[in-house]
Order: C-alpha cells, then sequence, then structure tokens
C-alpha cells in the first residue's frame, strides 16, 4: 500500500472546511524547522496510520489523530487535552483515548516539547495583543489592564537652572 497522504498531519487540514485550511497552513509554515519537518513528514503520517492500527481503528481515523497532531504542533492545542480530543473525535472510551494520547507524547511530542511549548506561548501572546486591540477599537481607552504588569512612570524632570545674569550677582560683603 503507498502513502496515504491525508494521514500526515499538514493534509489532514482537508477534513477542515475550506474557509480554515489556509489558516491552518499559514501556522503550520510560521513553526520551526525541526516541528515542520514532524508536520510535512510522510513517516508521521506511517505512525499515525499504525498507531490507529494498534488500536484496533479503522485507518480513516488516522486523519483525525494527525489533525489533532497539527493543532498541538502548532500551538492551538495543548498536549493536556489531546486525550479527551481523540475521545470525542473518535467516540472512544476515556482509557483507550488516553492510552493513544500517551504513545502520541512520548514518541512525537517528548521530541519536540520544547519547539512546541514556544509556539504555544507565542500565540498566546498573540492572543492577548489581539484581543487588547480589540478593546482599543471598541472605544475603551481608560480601561485598567489588570493582566499587563505595570510599569513605572518615568521620573519627573528637574526644571532647568536659570540661566546666569551678572546684574543679578549680589553684592560683595562689606
Amino acid at each position: 500500500m503507498g502513502i496515504v497522504f491525508k494521514s500526515v498531519p499538514i493534509n489532514s487540514v482537508m477534513a477542515v472546511p475550506p474557509e480554515r485550511r489556509h489558516d491552518y497552513r499559514v501556522a503550520a509554515l510560521q513553526t520551526s524547522e525541526p516541528v515542520r519537518r514532524m508536520i510535512v513528514s510522510p513517516r508521521t503520517g506511517a505512525y499515525l496510520r499504525g498507531l490507529a492500527k494498534s488500536h484496533q481503528l479503522p485507518e480513516a481515523k488516522a486523519v483525525t489523530i494527525a489533525f489533532v497532531v497539527l493543532q498541538v504542533a502548532i500551538g492551538e492545542v495543548s498536549i493536556a487535552k489531546v486525550a479527551g480530543l481523540l475521545s470525542s473525535h473518535l467516540q472512544l472510551p476515556n482509557d483507550r483515548s488516553q492510552d493513544l494520547a500517551t504513545e502520541l507524547e512520548r514518541d512525537i511530542f517528548a521530541p519536540l516539547s520544547l519547539e512546541i511549548s514556544k509556539q504555544a506561548a507565542s500565540n498566546k501572546q498573540e492572543e492577548q495583543v489581539q484581543a487588547e486591540k480589540k478593546v482599543t477599537k471598541a472605544g475603551a481607552k481608560n480601561v485598567l489592564n489588570l493582566k499587563r504588569k505595570p510599569t513605572a512612570p518615568p521620573p519627573p524632570t528637574p526644571p532647568s537652572p536659570a540661566p546666569f545674569n551678572p546684574a543679578m550677582r549680589r553684592p560683595p560683603n562689606q
């Protein structure tokens, strides 16, 4: 059997509505090089098909697993939520989805955990910036943002000394 390209994480976006596909592809291209290689590798797709087969799932379910892998890789979903997503998307009992998630974490996410956590952090920061822009556009300009650490105002500048004027000199004490 040849390569089933839909089980490669980047191609799993074919299961997503067309208007969202571009967003996922752009996000995948913005990941670090090691993560990007994992996302586009046919070996990852073969591993996911084998994983589905070893868990007695139809090969078509490998596409769903690949999409969850893509979501984690681009930082849209945290690794902690993988078991719940697999359980709901694949209609699996919690113990089977937890086993599947553990294997994914060990074999795919563990070698890339640092890059994936950086991606998730940058996504979170970008979301906060977007939220702040949205609030500003809405006209709320005098709102105190309690999430942002306060910055101390700059110290006041001292008044400049008056220029020297010889006429203002005090007469010497006599």
